[in-house]
């Protein structure tokens, strides 16, 4: 099963679910489905070909001033 991040547009409660292709998943806080997937960002282990740390590899793209966060870039 994978392991979507998710973003309720009821109650703006923002949480991880594991969810079968057959199954639909629902906000913990107020039961919605109501839910915008969100693109997580993962750290991986270890550290890159290139020699850089797990953080660097996993890093968002966009520069300091975007203003985004971990879950929204």
């Amino acid at each position: 099963m994978p392991m979507f991040e998710y973003r309720c547009h009821d109650c703006s409660q923002t949480f991880e679910a594991l969810v079968r292709s057959s199954e639909t998943a629902q906000c913990p806080s107020c039961q919605s489905q109501t839910l915008e997937k969100l693109i997580s960002v993962f750290a991986m282990s270890g550290t890159s070909k290139q020699g850089g740390s797990s953080m660097e590899a996993s890093a968002p793209s966009c520069g300091p001033s975007c203003g985004c966060g971990p879950a929204s870039c």
